[in-house]
């Protein structure tokens, strides 16, 4: 489902790092693009032209990661950073390591087609109460999770989120082929790309153990992990299409350490994908997943009580609005009895999986 677009060859991280009084806030901090002199001249020029077409507040601290895992910054200072929070991840040829694509969720190409069939709607009364959805996605044997489409027409979506913790026991991971994702995207007819927080399980002295670290899965993928936000907290997140060449998410919230941060990665992607800053014959999405490769829906893993609310949609900034039946248009499990739900409205569910039968 993603494949590399060799012409295509960057994923941008951009960390903006700046203090902030509310930690779920998606208030601008500043739209001024600043680079080191020090950086080379081919980094600055892709830098410069990557920050034009942000949104202002995701210009402050910017990391550039190219396809083969080099990186550079809009800062020498991140430099450093970006590698100490990625120590593990980093190999002796000072590169990223990369790892190959794996399935997230289902084929898009046969969600995208049957999300205006009633179907794939499961939109009941407001029950408080947890229920198994009443229609089963399209699956591709990656595991349980949870679906939430737009209408057709939409190129931005908005959310807060709570991240369950291990230390409560809301998430457990059995095996190493099984990790928990919480993440947004887009859909088109010739392709998507998913961004959003996988959680770092293991225990351990690193910066990323025991956290939510951002990812993407497009055109490209590597193993860095950053962000890393505090397990049982809440975040502010924000999935946009910059350009029909790049996507942006943005995430809001407190690390380990309870500092509050922002960051923003960005990914390039092919144009074929026919994404655009209009939402014109696209969606965007949310998904809640236990990811599995092989698929094992008996491990007895479990992701419980992920919080989605606040959950609005749009195309440009500002013209976001709540989730509800004029702009959702699927919502379903998968597989249903690894599923329940919560479900107040389209904009404001709980979330709970299990490889296995989750308890109510």
């Amino acid at each position: 489902m993603f494949n590399c677009e060799k012409n295509y060859s960057c994923i941008v991280f951009i960390f903006l790092l700046a203090s902030i009084i509310n930690p779920v806030s998606a208030e601008p901090v500043t739209g001024k693009i600043s680079i080191d002199s020090q950086i080379n001249v081919r980094d600055r020029s892709t830098l410069r032209t990557i920050m034009e077409g942000l949104d202002p507040e995701d210009r402050e601290n910017v990391i550039y990661l190219y396809e083969d895992g080099s990186f550079t910054a809009n800062k020498v200072e991140l430099i450093d950073e970006f590698k100490k929070e990625n120590s593990q991840n980093i190999g002796l040829d000072g590169k990223l390591k990369l790892e190959p694509n794996y399935e997230l969720e289902g084929k898009v190409e046969e969600t995208f087609e049957s999300v205006s069939t009633s179907a794939n709607v499961d939109f009941p009364i407001s029950t408080y109460s947890y229920t198994n959805p009443g229609s089963q996605c399209v699956g591709d044997n990656a595991g349980p999770f949870r679906r939430v489409l737009s209408t057709k027409g939409k190129s931005r979506i908005t959310a807060n989120i709570y991240l369950p913790s291990k230390t409560t026991s809301e998430v457990s991971i059995i095996n190493s082929t099984e990790k928990a994702h919480i993440y947004m995207g887009a859909s088109s007819p010739s392709g998507e790309l998913d961004m959003g927080l996988a959680l770092n399980y293991d225990s351990g002295t690193s910066p990323t153990n025991e956290t939510w670290g951002m990812f993407v899965k497009g055109d490209t993928n590597n193993n860095a992990s950053f962000g890393n936000f505090k397990m049982g907290s809440e975040v502010f997140m924000k999935f946009y299409v910059v350009s029909s060449t790049s996507v942006a998410l943005y995430v809001n919230g407190v690390n380990k350490a309870g500092e509050s941060k922002e960051y923003t990665l960005v990914a390039g992607v092919s144009s074929s994908k026919n994404f655009n800053t209009n939402g014109t014959n696209m969606q965007v999405k949310r998904l809640t997943t236990i990811a599995q490769k092989p698929q094992q829906l008996e491990s007895g893993s479990y992701f419980y009580n992920t919080h989605w609310y606040n959950v609005k949609v749009g195309t440009t900034s500002g013209t976001e609005v709540l989730m509800d039946s004029t702009n959702t248009a699927s919502a379903c499990g998968y597989q249903v009895e690894n599923v329940l739900v919560n479900y107040l409205s389209q904009n404001n569910e709980y979330v709970k999986l299990k490889a296995g039968i989750p308890t109510p």
